[in-house]
């Protein structure tokens, strides 16, 4: 991932941000990212931030303190510009130094760590961020079903999911807009098991399924129609453990 990626794409996402699709998954994924780093009286490290709307969801919960990263220029103006107290700095998880050692009480990255090239060097410094017993929670495209691996073909009336290659992991170029950008499959074992590589040790494991409210106002929407029948997104908590590995 690098800032020519990014910034060429800064608009285009910001576009994405505003769509319907968009938003019906962060009313999917939002409440459950919440629930599992419950804010409310902490410091808090919003990874690839974007345009800060999940450092603004925090701050109205009543996080003590939010930073906010993210690698686009272009995305980190945005958010200043939209909460002006904020804190918001463009930085690069794989390639700047830590600036923050063990000073946040939970970190969070969602819909962020497809994106990072070196999850290896992220875990890292995000360890390296965290307080004992830091909380660290992120949220992912489900490897198991979703592109490059999951493509879905119509087949008469029917939509038919084929899975291919998952155990081959690889960096695809993502399409988004006019452009694209690099998106990184892995398998779901290696966000774990690097993770404990570091310290940050799994606590659990949740599949977002559709509740029936988003059922009944997204009706018509493909997305909705899939998630009706597997788990495209999947949340993973983890806890910075005190002991070394």
């Amino acid at each position: 991932m690098s800032f020519s990626d990014w910034s060429r794409a800064a608009s285009t996402y910001l576009n994405y941000f505003k769509s319907n699709q968009d938003r019906f998954r962060r009313e999917l994924l939002d409440p459950i990212l919440l629930n599992a780093l419950n804010p409310r009286g902490k410091s808090i490290l919003d990874i690839g931030c974007g345009e800060g709307y999940f450092s603004r969801v925090m701050k109205a919960v009543g996080a003590k303190h939010i930073v906010g990263i993210d690698i686009a220029p272009e995305l980190i103006e945005s958010a200043r510009h939209q909460d002006p107290s904020g804190e918001y700095e463009v930085y690069d998880i794989v390639s700047a130094p830590v600036l923050w050692p063990d000073k946040f009480d939970g970190a969070v990255a969602h819909m962020v760590m497809m994106d990072v090239s070196d999850i290896d060097t992220a875990y890292k410094k995000i360890a390296d961020s965290l307080v004992p017993s830091g909380r660290f929670v992120l949220s992912i495209v489900n490897p198991y079903y979703t592109w490059p691996v999951g493509q879905w073909r119509v087949v008469g009336n029917y939509r038919e999911l084929i899975i291919t290659n998952y155990f081959v992991s690889r960096m695809v170029q993502k399409p988004l807009g006019n452009g694209r950008v690099p998106h990184y499959h892995r398998q779901l074992s290696e966000y774990i098991n690097i993770a404990a590589k570091h310290g940050i040790i799994l606590s659990a494991y949740l599949e977002p399924a559709m509740t029936p409210e988003l059922k009944e106002r997204y009706a018509g929407f493909n997305l909705a129609k899939i998630l009706n029948r597997l788990p495209l997104f999947l949340v993973l908590q983890f806890d910075k453990s005190e002991r070394e590995f």
